[in-house]
């Protein structure tokens, strides 16, 4: 279980950023700022906003085929280019940075699916 000031992050298509946030500037792709959500989409966003009803996202652009695609197919299904994200790594450990750790933070974890490039690797 999270606690409440570690809320989860957003990923956003980047053509969806100007109407799902009030304050939106410029792109961000590192989850390093903060957007306010707009009351209109604050119930579709509300897993991956803070109790201030603001967001870190990850502002995607189409340089990231794969998951772009995805996201913009989620938002065929419900309306919103945007899906929960958050850093890849156990809590107390560093970020993985590297395909060996990302296997070992899914060998050690509760997770039980790793997409890596064009690879899905589950656990046994």
């Amino acid at each position: 279980e999270r606690p409440y000031y570690q809320p989860f992050a957003s990923s956003v298509l980047d053509g969806e950023a100007k109407r799902l946030f009030s304050d939106y500037l410029s792109q961000n792709k590192f989850m390093t700022g903060a957007n306010h959500v707009r009351d209109a989409h604050y119930g579709k966003m509300v897993a991956a906003s803070h109790v201030d009803h603001t967001t870190r996202p990850q502002i995607l652009g189409r340089e990231n085929r794969l998951y772009y695609e995805l996201i913009e197919n989620v938002k065929k299904r419900t309306g919103t280019g945007a899906l929960l994200n958050t850093s890849l790594n156990k809590h107390g450990k560093p970020m993985v940075m590297s395909p060996e750790d990302a296997l070992w933070t899914l060998e050690n974890t509760g997770a039980d699916t790793l997409i890596m490039g064009n690879y899905i690797i589950k656990k046994r």
